[in-house]
């Protein structure tokens, strides 16, 4: 079957990846200062980083309705069957905006799921999605959940600050955290929510304790791939790289995730195989 895969652009894929199945990226929306800008499109990883490290007011919105609209009406001209994998529901207002197109344009070929997942976890969804459609087997959001559990995915912010202002945790965290100059490890849950799963007191420390959380999860055979923000912390993926050896595959945390982590963000995602 004729078949094209959609995500929205807070996925973040590795550099070398080539998706077998053609792979659309749908850019959510930047403002900065209140100016409109399209996530990958408009602004790059290095400029959002500038950006909020010049204290910019900056947020996110969902993609265009009349971009995705003109998008998904295109690719069904083009295409038997057309999956849209979006960022968690927990997260964004993506999912619903897209189904609820879909729905009122009849678009019969789109199928709309909601991954419960961000970032790199969205990246192997798309890869397990890929490799069905290649087979001809049937996507279903029971599938896209059982992927989603398994991966693994740890992150680690050098401020909690744009995540509070974001409303993504409670105010009295990031005061925890700043207070104690702790190093939080977040992950996202089965239902796409961030969660703490626990705290370093140093680097080293943080490194140690993402080893052994990645060990836990996938004792035996595994990927490991490695994510980050600032050219600065590159530095994580060498000392990850010395405990866990290979890693699969390098990405960059993309505007609008960095609008919301921060531009001193390291990410690690780990799939069972």
């Amino acid at each position: 079957m004729n078949c094209a895969i959609v995500v929205d652009s807070t996925i973040d894929i590795p550099e070398d990846y080539v998706c077998p199945i053609p792979l659309y990226i749908l850019p959510l929306r930047i403002f900065i200062d209140n100016k409109e800008y399209k996530d990958r499109v408009d602004i790059s990883c290095e400029e959002i980083y500038e950006e909020l490290e010049k204290g910019k007011k900056i947020t996110t919105s969902l993609p265009s309705p009349s971009d995705a609209l003109s998008l998904l009406q295109k690719l069904s001209k083009q295409f038997e069957q057309i999956v849209v994998l979006t960022v968690s529901s927990k997260l964004s207002g993506t999912f619903n905006m897209i189904k609820m197109l879909v729905e009122q344009m009849s678009l019969k070929k789109v199928n709309v799921f909601d991954t419960k997942a961000v970032s790199g976890k969205i990246f192997h969804i798309v890869q397990r999605v890929a490799a069905d459609l290649l087979k001809g087997e049937k996507i279903t959001q029971e599938k896209i959940l059982e992927y989603n559990k398994s991966s693994l995915m740890l992150f680690v912010l050098n401020s909690l600050e744009y995540l509070k202002k974001g409303g993504r945790i409670g105010k009295l965290s990031a005061f925890m955290g700043k207070l104690f100059n702790l190093k939080p490890i977040l992950s996202i849950d089965e239902e796409g929510e961030v969660y703490k799963v626990t705290t370093a007191k140093s680097e080293e420390q943080m490194i140690d304790k993402i080893v052994e959380l990645v060990e836990r999860f996938a004792p035996d055979r595994r990927t490991v791939y490695a994510g980050y923000g600032k050219k600065t912390m590159e530095r994580l993926v060498f000392k990850l790289q010395e405990k866990l050896g290979k890693i699969a595959g390098l990405a960059r945390i993309g505007p609008a995730v960095a609008a919301h982590a921060g531009p001193e963000t390291f990410g690690v995602l780990v799939v069972k195989e």
